[in-house]
């Protein structure tokens, strides 16, 4: 092999490792984003609903403790344990919002709706509690319970004409603080079934998305990039290698 064309050979492998850069560098990039996009779920309850059996877990509770396990449902809160979480709930935030006691006698305007028709009623009920997207309540003149959706209601009104609106609830529930009548339960690997009060909870970490978007993103535009600036260099380098650099000693000056 003649020495130029050895040259243009070890010129055209360093442009090829040189220039292979920006797909390294999307490579790396992609895979730090990937990495710091946990998947990452609030306690908005209707989705821990829909979680399926054996979800792996990663749990932060408010309390500055941390779970890991897997997901096996929820199940109804035992009632003594239930008082306890409200009470505290409902003490902490008197200042703020008036909720009633369990066991109370309280009126809740509400919407009957049957078939074509509606009625707005105010009627009492003792009150029970909050569960999944309600207000739970027994009848006063049975020993039944029932719920009533947060967007069925206006407000509940006390004896003593204290009230709370709907909206309001909405708004503790949303956060994920309102104490509900159930507890998400998830097996650790030491200790077995742990139940966790959903109000609680703060945090939830689902197992990340396998499919590194980011990193396969930016890696591509790395590789295009790439393959932009060694087709230009191959290019230049044949432009290179067809010029006559053969020195004319017959050339005078």
């Amino acid at each position: 092999m003649r020495p130029k064309n050895i040259f243009y050979c070890i010129m055209t492998v360093l442009m090829l490792v040189n220039f292979t850069g920006c797909t390294i560098i999307g490579l790396m990039v992609g895979s730090s984003i990937d990495k710091k996009n946990r998947n990452v779920m609030y306690p908005e309850i209707e989705k821990i609903t829909k979680l399926k059996t054996d979800t792996p877990l990663k749990i932060d509770l408010r309390d500055d403790q941390y779970i890991e396990g897997r997901f096996q449902g929820l199940e109804r809160m035992d009632s003594a344990n239930y008082i306890q979480r409200y009470n505290s709930f409902r003490i902490g935030i008197q200042d703020k919002n008036w909720f009633p006691n369990i066991n109370d006698t309280v009126f809740i305007r509400h919407q009957l709706k049957y078939r074509n028709y509606t009625r707005t009623l105010s009627d009492p009920f003792i009150f029970s509690g909050f569960d999944l997207n309600s207000i739970r309540l027994r009848l006063i003149t049975k020993s039944e319970m029932m719920n009533i959706k947060f967007d069925e209601f206006k407000f509940i009104r006390s004896k003593n004409s204290n009230i709370i609106t709907a909206d309001d609830i909405k708004n503790y529930y949303k956060k994920g603080i309102l104490p509900l009548q159930w507890e998400l339960v998830a097996i650790q690997t030491n200790t077995g079934d742990q139940k966790i009060p959903l109000d609680n909870i703060l945090m939830i970490e689902l197992p990340k998305n396998k499919t590194h978007k980011w990193q396969i993103g930016l890696t591509v535009v790395g590789l295009i990039a790439d393959a932009v600036w060694i087709y230009l260099a191959v290019d230049a380098l044949n432009d290179l290698s067809n010029m006559d650099f053969t020195w004319d000693s017959s050339s005078s000056y």
